[in-house]
């Protein structure tokens, strides 16, 4: 049987993409994110709201809820990648 759609997922480095040899169209990022799950109990008053905060000297966090709960899923800027560094589970030596 021959498929008329495939998903493949992984971003700019996927390896679903590289195997099927489909070249990547457009830029991949530079930037090294971090990414927490916390269970949290705060007054920070939009904790229940996608936020984006944002610091000139520090970087940017992305705070997503989940629903129920107070699991909340934190996106934190890391730092820049040298041109050829890839971003892993290890710990990176960042240009801040």
């Amino acid at each position: 049987m021959k498929e008329k759609y495939i998903v493949g997922t992984g971003g700019a480095r996927s390896s679903v993409r590289r195997n099927l040899s489909i070249e990547l169209k457009g830029d991949s990022a530079n930037k090294a994110w971090g990414v927490m799950y916390l269970l949290l109990v705060t007054d920070f008053p939009d904790i229940r709201v996608k936020s984006f905060i944002q610091s000139k000297e520090c970087g940017a966090v992305t705070t997503i809820p989940h629903e129920g709960g107070y699991l909340v899923s934190f996106y934190i800027e890391l730092g820049l990648l040298s041109k050829d560094q890839r971003a892993g589970y290890q710990t990176l030596p960042l240009k801040m």
